[in-house]
């Protein structure tokens, strides 16, 4: 990638147990980047609340960081 050029990738992973409620990442987003998240049905359908535009930006390099 060259500057000012964007990228979009998704990631699908399969459900998982989250005892607390909470969803937390660790990440390493390069200058520029960042990562969000949404939360769908098995159907791929998002969850009320928790759409990818509801998603806060993680960016730079992060450890446990609460995305939900």
């Amino acid at each position: 990638m060259t500057v000012g050029e964007t990228q979009e990738v998704s990631i699908l992973i399969k459900a998982l147990p989250v005892d607390s409620g909470r969803l937390y990442v660790n990440d390493v987003a390069r200058p520029g980047g960042y990562l969000k998240a949404e939360l769908t049905d098995k159907y791929g359908n998002a969850l009320p609340g928790y759409e990818l535009n509801s998603s806060k930006d993680i960016s730079g390099e992060t450890l446990r960081a609460p995305m939900l």
